[in-house]
C-alpha cells in the first residue's frame, strides 16, 4: 500500500500526529506521539479484504517504527476486523479491550447467511487474538472500563466508556458499550468517539471532565444522529478540527439533511471533514472535494423521497481515504489540516 507524502510530512519528533482512516467501511485511527511511539486504534477491513491492507500500520511500517499500544474500541467488524494482524505485529505495550468483548466471540457464528458468517469468522479471529495476546503476556493487558488509563510517552489514554452501571445491565447494541477514549498529550486533547451513543455521554464526560474542550474529535458513529451529544458537540464555533468516517451499509452514514447530522454538527463548527464520501458522488461533488451543506445536499441526494443513494461498490480506495493534522504542544495545529484525494469536507452554510 501507497502512503501518501503529504501524510508522510506531518511526521515530526516534537508534535502529536493524528491520522484518520476510513473508506465507506472500515475505521482506523493512528496517533504518533514524540519522539517515536505509535497508537492504532481499531483497524478496518471488508471481510473478503487482504487483512494486510490496514492503512494505520502502514503508516507505522513506512516511517519504520513500531505500535506501542493497539486497542479494539468494540468488534463491530467494521472496527475489529485486521485487529489481529495489529496483534500479531505488536512488540510490547498496552492491548486495550473491554474484556466482555472475549466472551461474546462465538455468538454470531450461528447465523445461517454465508457472508455473515465470513464476517462473523474474522471479527471471532480478531477477538482471539487479544485473549492469546493477553494469556502469553499478562502485561499487555489493559482492561477498558470507564476511567482506566495508560500511559505512551509524553501521552495519557482515559478510557471513558463503559462504565460500571452499563456493564451490570449491557445492552444489545455493541455501539452503546464501546469505548471512546481522551487522548491527552500537553495542552492536546483528543477526544476519539468510537460509536457510542448518545445518552452514555454524560458519564464519559464524569471521566473525562469537559470534553467540549478538544483540539480534535473523531465524530463517534459515523456522524449519525444517534450520537450527537451535548456532552462533546457545544464547542464553540469555529474551534476544534471534526473528523468522521462514512458507513457504506444500513443506514449510510452521515446524513446530510435538515436537521440530521451533519446539519447539527455544522451548529457548532465551520466545518467537517469526512475521510471519503463512501458513496459514488456526482461530477460536480467529485471535482470541489470542499462545499457547503447547502451545496452538497441536492448534488448528494439520491432519487429516493428522502436520504441518499449509495452504490454497493462505493467504498473509496484505502490509500487515499484518510485525514489526518499534527499539533504543537501549546494545542495549536502546525500547518493546516492534510487529506487524502477522497476525503471531503463540508462547510457550514
Amino acid at each position: 500500500m501507497h502512503i501518501d507524502p503529504r501524510l508522510l510530512a506531518l511526521v515530526d519528533e516534537t508534535r502529536l500526529l493524528v491520522a484518520v482512516f476510513g473508506p465507506g467501511f472500515g475505521e482506523s485511527i493512528a496517533v504518533r506521539v514524540p519522539p517515536e511511539h505509535w497508537i492504532v486504534i481499531d483497524s478496518l477491513g471488508e471481510p473478503r479484504s487482504d487483512p494486510t491492507e490496514i492503512p494505520a500500520l502502514e503508516l507505522v511500517r513506512t516511517v519504520g517504527e513500531s505500535t506501542d499500544a493497539v486497542i479494539m474500541t468494540h468488534p463491530h467488524a467494521d472496527h475489529a476486523i485486521g485487529i489481529d494482524r495489529l496483534v500479531m505485529e505488536h512488540v510490547s505495550g498496552p492491548i486495550g479491550c473491554a474484556p466482555l468483548w472475549l466472551d461474546t466471540a462465538e455468538a454470531s457464528l450461528e447465523d445461517n447467511d454465508r457472508e455473515k458468517q465470513l464476517e462473523a469468522a474474522r471479527k471471532n479471529k480478531a477477538q482471539r487474538a487479544i485473549a492469546a495476546r493477553w494469556e502469553d503476556d499478562p502485561s499487555t493487558r489493559w482492561e477498558l472500563r470507564a476511567g482506566a488509563t495508560t500511559r505512551v510517552a509524553d501521552a495519557q489514554l482515559t478510557a471513558l466508556h463503559p462504565d460500571d452501571h452499563t456493564l451490570k445491565a449491557p445492552p444489545a447494541e455493541p455501539n452503546a458499550l464501546s469505548t471512546p477514549l481522551l487522548v491527552e498529550w500537553f495542552d492536546v486533547r483528543l477526544v476519539l468517539g468510537a460509536d457510542l451513543l448518545t445518552g452514555y455521554w454524560t458519564a464519559a464526560q464524569a471521566v473525562g471532565g469537559v470534553l467540549t474542550d478538544h483540539a480534535l474529535a473523531k465524530v463517534p458513529h459515523h456522524g449519525s444522529t444517534t450520537a450527537l451529544d451535548s456532552a462533546w458537540l457545544d464547542v464553540h464555533p469555529g474551534a476544534p478540527h471534526w473528523l468522521l468516517t462514512p458507513f457504506n451499509k444500513g443506514k449510510k452514514l452521515p446524513d446530510f439533511e435538515e436537521d440530521e447530522g451533519l446539519d447539527q454538527m455544522l451548529r457548532n463548527v465551520d466545518e467537517v471533514h469526512l475521510t471519503a464520501l463512501g458513496r459514488r458522488p456526482s461530477g460536480a461533488v467529485a471535482a470541489n472535494r470542499r462545499m457547503t451543506l447547502a451545496a452538497a445536499r441536492p448534488l448528494m441526494r439520491g432519487t429516493t423521497r428522502r436520504g441518499i443513494t449509495f452504490s454497493k461498490k462505493s467504498t473509496s480506495r484505502l490509500e487515499s481515504s484518510w485525514v489526518a493534522a499534527a499539533f504543537n504542544p501549546d494545542g495549536s495545529i502546525s500547518g493546516r489540516l492534510q487529506r487524502g484525494t477522497s476525503a471531503f469536507t463540508v462547510l457550514r452554510g
